[in-house]
């Protein structure tokens, strides 16, 4: 048996306090999340995004016939949406 292992039993561990307890933590975690707010709530964001993406995507393809075109376009999204509108 090797020398540098020992065994431990779980009596061996007592609560110290070296080590938060529970209610600390729950704390910490509400203090972080009331600290963030609503300010990286991007839902909002992502549902004016994502159809422009589609949409653009959808156009560029359909106009080039080429998926290149296509990724290129959906990353400018509504842009390219409005100006194929426009010509």
């Amino acid at each position: 048996m090797n020398n540098d292992t020992e065994k431990y039993d779980y009596d061996d561990y007592s609560p110290s306090d070296n080590y938060p307890d529970v209610e600390d933590l729950e704390s910490r975690i509400e203090d972080l999340e009331n600290s963030q707010g609503g300010s990286n709530d991007h839902s909002g964001a992502i549902l004016i995004y994502i159809p422009g993406l589609v949409l653009a995507m959808i156009l560029s393809y359909t106009v080039n016939q080429s998926i290149l075109w296509a990724i290129l376009h959906g990353y400018l999204s509504w842009f390219y949406v409005i100006y194929s509108a426009i010509f």
